[in-house]
């Protein structure tokens, strides 16, 4: 009887050690993975200060695009751009 209960226990033990194994290699990937999207996202970082350094020195202002007039299409026609209405229909 006490031989059954070590047994069961030794079982136990074993699966334990099984789940532990495979929780260990379940935080390596992941944390290989956070690594890999870390490096990404650095590397997106600078991408964006590239451009916005490139923005920033193209602009006539200095100090960034002057967005108004290009939204409003000032620049390229030299006017308002023209509204339309839409209809329901």
């Amino acid at each position: 009887m006490l031989l059954n209960e070590f047994l069961k226990e030794h079982r136990t033990v074993q699966e334990l050690r099984s789940t532990v194994a495979k929780q260990e290699a379940i935080a390596a990937k992941q944390e290989a993975i956070t690594a890999r999207q870390q490096k990404q996202i650095e590397a997106l970082t600078t991408g964006l200060q590239k451009v916005t350094d490139q923005l920033a020195a193209a602009s006539p202002s200095g100090g960034g695009l002057e967005l108004t007039k290009l939204a409003a299409g000032q620049i390229r026609r030299g006017g308002p751009t023209p509204r339309t209405a839409l209809k329901n229909q």
